[in-house]
């Protein structure tokens, strides 16, 4: 029992890790896409 709980935890820290980085990447996502956006109508309205 004592070996399963570090291996737990490790993959708990690791899926909170992944959580992060995922929402990470659909900020940066979102960042880009509204920055093509208002490029894209900066151009359009120029």
């Amino acid at each position: 029992m004592n070996i399963n709980i570090p291996v737990t935890d490790e993959m708990a820290s690791v899926e909170k890790f992944y959580d992060a980085l995922i929402l990470v990447g659909i900020i940066l996502m979102l960042l880009s896409v509204t920055s093509l956006v208002a490029v894209a109508w900066y151009a359009l309205g120029a």
